[in-house]
């Protein structure tokens, strides 16, 4: 499984998230996270950087 994948599915789990999508290819890639309206942006970053730092 790629990494963006892992991390896909992670980001998923948080309050808030609507949707998220991944890329990646030849060693690169990216992960986009949509927040619903009704959710702090700053909160859903935080506990996602937390899972970028434990991962």
């Amino acid at each position: 499984m790629e990494v963006t994948s892992k991390l896909e599915a992670m980001f998923s789990c948080v309050k808030g998230v609507e949707q998220v999508s991944s890329y990646s290819s030849n060693g690169t890639g990216s992960v986009t996270v949509t927040l619903s309206k009704h959710v702090e942006p700053e909160v859903a970053r935080f506990e996602i950087s937390s899972i970028v730092r434990q991962t």
